[in-house]
């Protein structure tokens, strides 16, 4: 998805586009400068094919002069990317970018003056690259970060493509990747019980969690197996 939102300095409006990963929720590409020509778009739709390099995509956009111009869908062509512009005056059509230009003004925009586009560049620098993908957790993500998730999902998909069951008779080993997804399943029923504080229902996360392999073994350093290897280890004393 993508959109267009402008940042006020001292010396003007700073004009930034931004292209999110909708997979992901990451700002994949963006561009900046005082004027809202084509151009603009354009490279922040290149920033995202160099990051991404997709054999093919979907591009959604509203229908801003810039999106709609023969430029930028001439670039989509070249590109393999479909262009997609939602219904017009349709706000919630491409609310993931609406959503994120909300939380940019609330923990960024509204927090700051800058004297200069100069200066506005270089604080969002540093709100994309060292906080929002990197860092801040989303919920819909397992509340992990941008970054984290894609890495966790890179590992997953990895194990599902090199892992297959074995051909040996009596051998009834599960592949890691199988063992991934039920963590992930058992993982949650465990944070559900754990909000809901039923001990019962934690209890059953621990012994379902420990029948699927060690605690011990769980590669990713998640809150939740934190937690749960230290109820794991009280309950075996």
């Amino acid at each position: 998805m993508a959109d267009i939102t402008y940042i006020p300095t001292a010396a003007g409006f700073l004009f930034l586009a931004v292209v999110l990963d909708v997979w992901s929720r990451r700002v994949v590409g963006w561009a900046m400068a005082g004027h809202l020509r084509t151009e603009l778009v354009m490279d922040a739709l290149d920033m995202a094919l160099r990051s991404r390099r997709p054999e093919q995509g979907v591009h959604h956009s509203g229908h801003g002069s810039q999106y709609t111009s023969s430029a930028f869908g001439l670039r989509c062509r070249e590109a393999g990317v479909q262009p997609s512009m939602g219904a017009v005056g349709d706000a919630y059509d491409n609310a993931l970018c609406e959503s994120f230009f909300a939380t940019l003004e609330c923990e960024l925009l509204d927090r700051r003056r800058f004297i200069s586009r100069a200066e506005a560049e270089i604080a969002l620098f540093d709100y994309f690259e060292g906080w929002y993908n990197p860092r801040r957790r989303h919920s819909a993500l397992d509340y992990l970060s941008r970054i984290e998730y894609e890495k966790s999902a890179a590992w997953y998909r990895r194990d599902i493509e090199s892992s297959s069951p074995s051909s040996e008779p009596g051998n009834s080993t599960q592949c890691p990747g199988d063992v991934r997804l039920q963590w992930s399943v058992l993982g949650a029923e465990f944070r559900l019980a754990q909000a809901r504080r039923d001990q019962t229902g934690i209890n059953a996360a621990i012994a379902r969690l420990r029948a699927v392999n060690s605690l011990e073994t769980y590669p990713f350093q998640d809150r939740w197996i934190i937690e749960l290897r230290r109820l794991a280890r009280a309950q075996s004393r």
